[in-house]
């Protein structure tokens, strides 16, 4: 009688630690697959950073080179307005030197003077422009540097949850 009790024991403990293996087993595979699904959005995700990043060097690559461009033709046009400005004085005195017509000299004078203005002119609206090319580029550059700051974040974060995830698989239930 008494090894049909301790038997019939035996039997109920197997049966409740296969019911616990069953639950644990199907937990097993609920965390294995929030794994995969956590994996397979960080990889999305890491795709989309990688080709905004890509996309935002590329823009940066771009106002780099359109910005040393401007820089390059700012120098040139520096270089020769002033020579132009110095040949052009040069002449009008010597126009007005040479000149014995007053309405010639006049009409020089003015010609000159003109040039002279739109040189002045063109030089500032290079300038400006090298100012807005200059400002664009603190602004691409400021934006690349927050969304590398924001992918470091992101990878922390999802580093992170991962390693929670393995420890509650490591642990089993009722470890935290």
């Amino acid at each position: 009688m008494l090894i049909l009790q301790e038997l019939a024991l035996k039997n109920d403990q197997i049966e409740l630690m296969e019911r616990s293996l069953n639950a644990y087993q199907s937990k097993l595979v609920m965390l294995k697959h929030s794994i995969a699904l956590l994996y397979d959005e960080h990889k999305t995700a890491r795709q989309a950073w990688d080709k905004e990043r890509q996309g935002l060097q590329e823009k940066h690559d771009h106002m780099s080179n359109t910005f040393e461009q401007s820089q390059i033709r700012l120098q040139e046009f520096e270089a020769s307005s002033n020579i132009c400005v110095i040949t052009n004085l040069q002449r009008l005195l010597d126009t007005l030197s040479a000149s014995t017509d007053s309405n010639e000299q006049r009409r020089r004078l003015a010609e000159m003077t003109r040039k002279f203005t739109v040189m002045r002119i063109n030089e500032s609206i290079l300038s400006r422009k090298y100012t807005h090319v200059v400002h664009s580029e603190r602004l691409v550059t400021m934006e690349r540097d927050y969304l590398n700051r924001a992918i470091c974040v992101l990878d922390a974060k999802v580093a992170e949850s991962v390693a929670e995830l393995r420890k509650e698989k490591v642990g089993g239930p009722g470890v935290i």
